[in-house]
């Protein structure tokens, strides 16, 4: 009878941050966040977003750091492709992933198990209960039970959480502002294939269960500084843009998302567009064209195939090509573009969205007017982006006056960012009203708002707005700075705007 080898790929989803970094966050040494897939018949299976297949070696996650030789099987293909069928059926649908009970490794020890009756390593098969059994694992363990809808365990209160096993909420913040951090979370409680989990949504969480004890012993990590300003403040125009990304890993989440779709026919015209935008992006920096018409359609497609909640990845990479000037005018030129069903299918529906489309929207607005380049304000008639931009102008200060109402920080903060952005496009002395919008929402927030990086670009968009049109003073008063000028980084921001009111009103 034949025997077929069989191996278990192991990949560390935190690309050697836990390795770095476990002690600090948790008190205990974790080598890897490890994701596995089971190798046979020259393919691999895994388990996310269903039980998947593909090509061994082609799988989303890279290279994998240890390939553990279980055994042989005499089992056929035939057999086993009928069991995993079966396990796809009933215990590893998309909507039973759990991060701790039923996830990758649970699918490859099944795997296993039937294959050569044998289990896969302890140390890939315990970590979720070792994680657990840490602080860290205890507070998050509430948490991560509601994002993955499990209601058994109910969402602790701060008292039961006790003041030794909490979590500093600037700990949380800096670990979950790192981008591997996200991308490493993304994909490993993305398993479920509803859509990347949101790092603001956990923020957030954490915050609402009262995690802002002080931690059991772990060293404080410092937070990133907002640039401080100078007394006398000199606005530079900084514009904010999102460039951060694993750009491979983005495609091909996008390419395994597309393939599981049931209704898609996933081909090699498909491979080769998502190609071409991947070694565009790659060197973005340098390009002075656009990625082939026949990518761009293929994009858009993607947009109106992909369900909301699925298509994040595709967002995602139009974000990045948002970057790109050359990408924005032609976007702006077709009126079939992907930012015009950016702006039907999303911007004004923008209240029924996932916070993750949301976020990524906002992202994406915020690159685009990034990258309108406009010299003098006289010159905005003649520039598309700018253009187009003004024409949208009411419906993107509407999403700005949502979105700072927002509980999530990174929605808030995208919000303010698209503000400042934008307070750079606008006409001088506008008569439309809409700078006077734009300060009003910034205003009203003002005084409510925690986040030092939110509260900065607030700041700079009422100073922005009120130089480029005075007689928007009389709506700015000074007791409505207070609380940001205890802000280190908006100091002399707040300074400038306070000089410019109170010199209107002597």
């Amino acid at each position: 009878m034949a025997k077929h080898s069989v191996s278990l790929s192991v990949y560390d989803l935190s690309m050697g941050m836990a390795s770095r970094l476990s002690r600090s966050f948790t008190g205990q040494q974790f080598d890897g966040i490890w994701h596995t897939g089971i190798v046979v018949f020259g393919n691999e299976y895994f388990f996310g977003g269903g039980v998947q297949t593909m090509l061994a070696g082609t799988t989303p996650y890279g290279t994998p750091v240890k390939n553990e030789q279980l055994g042989e099987t005499t089992k056929t293909k035939a057999e086993f492709e009928q069991f995993i069928q079966a396990q796809g059926r009933t215990h590893f649908r998309p909507e039973q992933y759990d991060l701790f009970h039923n996830n990758c490794n649970n699918f490859t020890e099944a795997c296993s198990q039937f294959l050569l009756n044998k289990s896969i390593p302890d140390y890939v098969k315990g970590l979720p209960t070792q994680f657990l059994n840490t602080p860290m694992g205890q507070t998050m363990r509430p948490l991560i039970d509601s994002m993955m809808g499990n209601t058994a365990s109910p969402i602790a209160s701060p008292n039961d959480l006790g003041s030794g096993g909490g979590m500093n909420m600037d700990m949380i913040n800096n670990m979950m502002s790192n981008p591997q951090i996200q991308q490493m979370a993304s994909q490993f409680l993305g398993g479920g294939g509803g859509g990347m989990p949101n790092m603001d949504m956990i923020r957030n969480m954490m915050g609402n269960m009262g995690m802002n004890n002080t931690p059991y012993n772990a060293p404080q990590q410092p937070s990133q500084p907002v640039v401080t300003p100078v007394v006398e403040f000199n606005d530079d125009h900084t514009t904010f843009r999102y460039l951060k990304a694993n750009v491979s890993q983005v495609v091909n989440k996008l390419k395994s998302t597309l393939k599981a779709l049931p209704k898609y026919n996933y081909n090699d015209q498909d491979d080769q567009a998502l190609d071409t935008i991947e070694t565009f992006l790659k060197n973005i920096e340098n390009e002075k064209t656009t990625p082939s018409e026949e990518s761009l359609k293929k994009l858009s497609s993607y947009i109106k195939v992909l369900p909301e909640k699925q298509a994040f990845p595709a967002l995602d990479i139009y974000r990045l090509l948002l970057v790109s000037p050359s990408v924005v005018h032609h976007q702006v030129s077709n009126t079939n573009s992907l930012l015009y069903i950016l702006k039907e299918s999303y911007l004004l529906q923008w209240t029924k969205l996932s916070a993750a489309t949301q976020l990524m929207s906002m992202r994406a607005l915020a690159n685009l007017i990034t990258s309108t380049k406009i010299d003098k304000p006289e010159h905005i008639s003649n520039n598309k982006g700018a253009s187009w931009l003004l024409s949208n102008m009411t419906g993107i200060i509407e999403i700005i006056t949502l979105t700072m109402t927002f509980e999530m920080d990174g929605l808030r903060s995208c919000g303010a960012s698209v503000a400042a952005n934008l307070s750079l496009l606008l006409p001088k002395n506008d008569t439309s009203g809409l700078d006077k919008k734009l300060v009003d929402v910034m205003v009203k927030n003002l005084s409510r708002e925690k986040v030092e990086e939110v509260i900065h670009r607030m700041v700079l968009t009422i100073y922005r707005c009120l130089k480029n049109n005075p007689s928007l003073k009389e709506g700015v008063k000074v007791p409505m700075l207070a609380s940001a000028m205890q802000k280190e980084s908006c100091k002399g921001i707040v300074r400038g705007i306070i000089k410019m009111v109170t010199s209107s009103s002597s």
